[in-house]
């Protein structure tokens, strides 16, 4: 019987030739965009803008962000994230959004005030606004609007649904109540300056206070309440405060008056006034009613400046700061109603911290971060005080860069002292040391420049305080302020990843003379987030952690991923995530869904041209020392050539392995990763560690070892490296200039080359000596030059100049107040003497960085060329081969 299918014969075919079939049909489009792609140009880099994430609206509705160019035509877009709705503001930056995220509000560089209704999409656009401020509940806005044929500023007030305007001229300054229904503002018209406020539901307003010869100012609500305080005549010696318990009441008035005590009330200080959270007491500063203090120094027959080596303040810094200390301005605590004050400090302790429960203050001396030397340490004494009373007591001496911050409540101080966390107890009037029996470091000994090691950090306590929040290298801890209990809320350290707290929102109590001394909440029961980093492998990104759930992923992955902002309730995320060849685009994330939608891509004009990609390299030093480094591929990558290679050098950079660098002209120390890997370079970026006494030698050693590395592969060739450093990287390139001909030219900006006529030399930015920086700081010396005098020879670059051998150019601003620009004066006549190949490019009106368009420009295009002849073979200009 005859089979009645047919059959065929099928030629044999390879599985592995389909695949490749395959694949080459589907990446046939790919190759084919591909090959369009062009290489990048100069006169391309004006089409690059920077994306910056500013705010999610408290409905998670909303998100805006800045665009900025470098030829200032900046925009601010305001965008509804499901429903792609925009608005475009032109020269606008740092929105607002009202409460209900029903309203946008902004301003323009030019003083124009945008109001958007998001409902509607309504927009407006109001000219002259020199400030604004929106409703706490939603209910209107108020800007001072000041027209250029009137003298003073109008206000006005703008309801933002019922569109009512109300206008009021020459007004000085207004300020809503906590509750929104209240705004007060001071009204200066020809002998009469009047404090009103205004009802917004019942739009009556009331004078509540009058005066015909001194301004109003400051004007400060309570948190709660209708408790209003302002000053009359600021900035004079007759300065007094008034307050009002209720301003429907306008007979529960108290006056400050402290000219029978020999004050006068100074509102210098920032915030120069404040009021406790339950509104009961004040806090401002005094002076006491002193004669001036001394002249300055100075012969009366001659201009002279006298310095003294015994003088705590050398003679620089003493006009400016000899008022501050001869008679400082110190903290007063006013209760009206019992009508009592107290002082919360000293003419020593001038600095003062209190709580949201105002029962105890924290006083403090500024002056060790503003004399000329730090052997005398300590200054003085951390003393608490009890509010009430006004009875105070020492708690813990206060060295140079001491780190300490209060609970928010007040109640504790936790301070970090010989590798350990201690917490003081002012209501117990206890002291417990939290740290010292756990087995972990909480000392950051491996990567801190400052001797000795800081801590890693105390972000803050749980929001009813019976944690504080400590981190180890890779953990969060809670632990109990009587130190019984102790708990690691992360499992960093078993995976390498860096666990840390994230917070982007600001609060009242976060308004600190220095920021770390104010403490932050966090709610762990209901949820905070944290920021996560590998550092073996980059990755970084978000987790959602709860006492109750646990940690939780947002996103983590081997990018750059930024600036979280949350909706109130904490739903509605959105970040921004970049790789190095990918700029940066803006993401939303509903926690409900776990992928995330894209909101915007920057610069979409990238994806037209060739670019490299990045890779970590892993090393090790002769030391022993595992390290890594970020690796820049050029764009159009070819395997079979050889390229030349610039390393940039300063500590540790291998965490911009994933950073998108626009490429650009306008770059303050001339140099972008972006500029050189797309016209056919490597770049690679070394991390450093340091030994103590040899900074130099140690990063000769760590960035050798890394290019070593790195020229294992064919094609890098070895003999175009080029090297670049600025600031204490510009030390660390002229040093190693010094130590070896691996490069092949090396470029160093900003930086010193004689360690002891920089140790001996003035920080003017500071109007202090250099060497602290020597002996505990960024240089990593660890002790004087006149007790170690050969390891500072050693490091210094100016005592190897005899082989140099390398091609070397240089550069520094004639204003720089940071590192002495005749630094590279002494390196620029050390090698003329010995007749080596260097160029030094001065900028006189320059500091530390380059600020003018201009100079960067110049800057830019000279390192560029001077790279291009070195390390490509290219023309010199004649800026590089005729001398004068």
């Amino acid at each position: 019987m005859k089979n009645k299918f047919k059959t065929y014969r099928l030629p044999w075919i390879s599985i592995h030739n389909v695949v490749f079939f395959m694949c080459f049909c589907l990446a046939c489009p790919l190759w084919g965009q591909a090959n369009k792609k062009k290489m990048l140009s100069v006169e391309d880099y004006k089409n690059w803008h920077t994306l910056e994430l500013e705010k999610i609206s408290r409905d998670g509705k909303w998100v805006s962000y800045g665009l900025y160019y470098e030829a200032g035509e900046d925009t601010l877009v305001v965008e509804n994230i499901l429903k792609k709705t925009k608005h475009i503001l032109p020269n606008a930056f740092f929105g607002d959004f009202s409460a209900d995220g029903n309203s946008m509000f902004s301003r323009t560089r030019d003083n124009k005030f945008w109001r958007v209704n998001l409902r509607t999409g309504e927009e407006k656009l109001a000219p002259h606004v020199t400030r604004y401020m929106s409703c706490p509940n939603s209910q209107t806005v108020a800007y001072l609007q000041q027209l250029p044929d009137v003298e003073k500023p109008q206000l006005i007030i703008e309801g933002l649904d019922n569109r009512t305007v109300m206008k009021y001229p020459n007004v000085r300054e207004f300020n809503y109540s906590a509750s929104g229904d209240y705004i007060a503002f001071v009204q200066e018209e020809t002998n009469d300056n009047k404090v009103i406020v205004l009802g917004l539901n019942s739009k009556i307003a009331t004078i509540l206070h009058s005066n015909k010869e001194d301004a109003f100012s400051n004007l400060t609500w309570t948190d709660s309440g209708l408790g209003l305080s302002f000053f009359q005549g600021a900035g004079t010696n007759n300065t007094r405060l008034h307050y009002y318990g209720n301003v429907t009441d306008p007979t529960n008035h108290k006056i400050f008056d402290p000219h029978s005590t020999e004050l006068y009330i100074t509102t210098d200080r920032r915030p120069a006034l404040l009021f406790s959270a339950d509104g009961t007491k004040l806090f401002f500063y005094v002076k006491l009613k002193k004669t001036e203090p001394p002249t300055p120094k100075t012969e009366p027959e001659a201009e002279v400046e006298i310095w003294n080596t015994k003088d705590q303040l050398l003679y620089p810094g003493y006009g400016y700061s000899k008022q501050s200390f001869y008679n400082p301005s110190m903290m007063v605590a006013w209760q009206p109603k019992k009508g009592n004050w107290k002082f919360l400090g000293d003419s020593i302790h001038t600095c003062t911290l209190f709580g949201t429960d105002a029962k105890y203050a924290y006083a403090y001396s500024l002056k060790d971060h503003s004399i000329s030397y730090q052997e005398s340490e300590p200054l003085s004494t951390i003393d608490v005080y009890d509010i009430e009373t006004g009875r105070h007591t020492p708690i813990v001496e206060k060295p140079h860069k001491f780190e300490f911050q209060m609970s928010p409540s007040g109640r504790y101080l936790a301070y970090f002292k010989d590798g350990n966390w201690w917490v003081y107890d002012a209501e117990k009037d206890g002291l417990t040391n939290l740290t010292v029996n756990l087995k972990t470091e909480f000392s950051n000994s491996k990567t801190s420049r400052d001797l000795p090691p800081p801590s890693y950090g105390n972000p803050g306590w749980s929001t009813d305080e019976k944690e504080i929040l400590l981190y180890d290298e890779f953990d969060i801890w809670a632990i109990t302020p009587d130190g019984k209990k102790a708990e690691k809320i992360t499992q960093g350290k078993e995976s390498s990843t860096i666990y840390r707290l994230y917070r982007h929102a600001q609060g009242r109590f976060e308004y600190p003379i220095f920021e770390a001394q104010y403490a932050k909440l966090f709610n762990l029961r209901e949820g905070v987030f944290i920021t996560a980093r590998n550092p073996q492998n980059e990755s970084i990104g978000y987790f959602n952690y709860s006492s109750k759930k646990g940690i939780e992923e947002i996103v983590f992955r081997d990018s750059y991923i930024k600036d979280l902002r949350a909706s109130k309730d904490r739903k509605q995320l959105v970040f921004t995530e970049e790789r190095y060849d990918i700029p940066p685009k803006l993401l939303y994330r509903d926690t409900k869904n776990a992928k995330a939608l894209e909101i915007r891509q920057s610069n979409p004009q990238h994806f037209k041209y060739k670019w490299g990609h990045s890779e970590l390299v892993y090393y090790t030093t002769p030391a022993g020392d595992s390290l890594k480094g970020a690796l820049f591929y050029p764009a159009d990558f070819d395997s079979q050539k050889k390229y030349p290679m610039i390393t940039f050098c300063y500590e540790r950079l291998s965490d911009e392995l994933h950073h998108y660098q626009n490429p650009t002209q306008h770059n303050s120390i001339g140099f972008s990763v972006s500029n050189y890997t797309t016209q056919g370079y490597f770049v690679f970026y070394p991390d450093i560690v340091y030994k103590i006494g040899d900074p130099g030698i140690s990063a000769t050693e760590c960035v050798t070892a890394g290019v070593r590395k790195v020229v294992e592969y064919p094609f890098i060739d070895k003999q175009k490296l080029g090297l670049y450093g600025h600031s204490f990287g510009g030390y660390e390139s002229m040093f190693i200039l010094t130590q070896t001909d691996l490069f092949a030219t090396v470029v160093s900006g900003a930086g010193a080359s004689n360690m002891l006529s920089f140790y001996l030399s003035m920080a003017w930015i500071w109007d202090r000596p250099q060497y602290p920086r020597f002996e505990k700081g960024q240089w990593r010396m660890g002790d004087s030059y006149f007790n170690i005098p050969e390891a500072y020879e050693r490091n210094s670059p100016i005592h190897q100049l005899k082989d140099v051998k390398t091609p070397f150019l240089s550069w520094a601003g004639k204003h720089d107040s940071n590192v002495n620009w005749e630094q590279h004066v002494e390196m620029f006549v050390g090698l003329r003497r010995l007749s080596k190949e260097h160029v030094m490019l001065l900028y006189p009106e320059e500091g530390h960085e380059i600020k003018n368009s201009e100079s960067q420009i110049d800057l830019t295009n000279r390192i560029r060329k001077w790279f291009d002849h070195y390390l490509k073979d290219q023309p010199a200009p004649n800026w590089m081969t005729n001398p004068h």
